[in-house]
């Protein structure tokens, strides 16, 4: 029943994972 929740705080984790490796090594 809180797969959803899960799949947002997954996700957002996911993103923002993301977001700083471009930051870090920004490879566009």
């Amino acid at each position: 029943m809180d797969r959803i929740y899960i799949v947002a705080i997954v996700g957002g984790l996911f993103g923002g994972l993301v977001t700083s490796l471009r930051l870090i090594v920004p490879v566009a």
